[in-house]
């Protein structure tokens, strides 16, 4: 910066003095162009030096911002987000909590900081969980993992975990579900389905039986209205039957795996 004010004012005399020079004041002349050559170097690298320094300066400001901006976004995510979300410390003890623990759960959140997950996990999952944290602490997520968590008036709710370890300082950053209701869903299904497989599917077999017997006439003649009538139960048992036996085919459809893609026609038709 100070360059052009020292050219502007020392310049114009030196080059006077240079038109008029003797031999002698030559060698003056001389050193007069090699200092504002040497002056034109340096200071316009100390320029650009400059330059280059104030608008790295510029980029870190703009950084600092873009860090601020997004550190608020997640901590207004954490805190807001309808997800149950946790840190933990690397041996499982809880670190921080959003507000949606104490609304599902019941409890004052310092009921549950510094205390492990594993402590409220049910005792029927915990050497499942404690096998999944592990793979976590190895550096593997946690993906869809399923147990009970305790609450604060001693039931139990299902939650779906999602985790993943942060490799810094090894803290555990994870993220759960409620799925109570599809649980309690799938209970009341599962009790559906064994009642009819073994309350509904046997007595109408034998109640099937038991008209083919009278039908063919082995427990003696029947009256032509009674033939007509039991024609009727015996074929209406027989579509509850097959409704039944539908249920359960369905329902053991949708525990088999299914693999999707591509088939070769003719290696199908052969293994049929």
């Amino acid at each position: 910066l100070w360059t052009p004010m020292i050219v502007l004012t020392a310049g114009p005399p030196a080059v006077k003095l240079c038109l008029n020079a003797t031999s002698v004041e030559l060698v003056t002349c001389i050193g007069l162009a090699l200092f504002f050559a040497a002056l034109f170097f340096f200071g316009g690298n100390a320029f650009r030096s400059f330059h280059r320094m104030i608008r790295l300066q510029r980029v870190a400001f703009d950084l600092a911002d873009e860090k601020s901006r997004i550190e608020a976004e997640l901590e207004h995510f954490f805190e807001r987000t309808n997800a149950l979300t946790a840190v933990a410390n690397k041996d499982g003890a809880l670190r921080r909590l959003n507000p949606m623990w104490e609304q599902v759960f019941g409890y004052d959140m310092a009921d549950m900081l510094g205390k492990r997950t594993i402590d409220f996990v049910h005792p029927d999952d915990q050497e499942a969980t404690r096998a999944v944290a592990q793979a976590t602490f190895d550096g593997r997520p946690i993906t869809n993992h399923v147990n009970r968590f305790r609450a604060a008036d001693g039931s139990y709710r299902w939650l779906q975990w999602n985790a993943v370890r942060n490799p810094k300082d090894g803290t555990i950053l994870a993220t759960a579900t409620d799925i109570t209701d599809r649980e309690d869903a799938r209970v009341v299904k599962e009790q559906l389905i064994a009642t009819v497989s073994h309350e509904l599917r046997t007595p109408l077999t034998a109640l099937q039986a038991a008209l083919q017997i009278l039908t063919a006439g082995i427990g003696g003649p029947v009256p032509g209205t009674g033939e007509r009538m039991l024609g009727i139960a015996e074929r209406n048992t027989e579509r509850l039957i097959s409704i039944t036996n539908d249920i359960l085919d369905l329902e053991r459809i949708s525990k088999d795996a299914v693999t999707l893609g591509p088939i070769n026609p003719e290696k199908l038709a052969q293994s049929t």
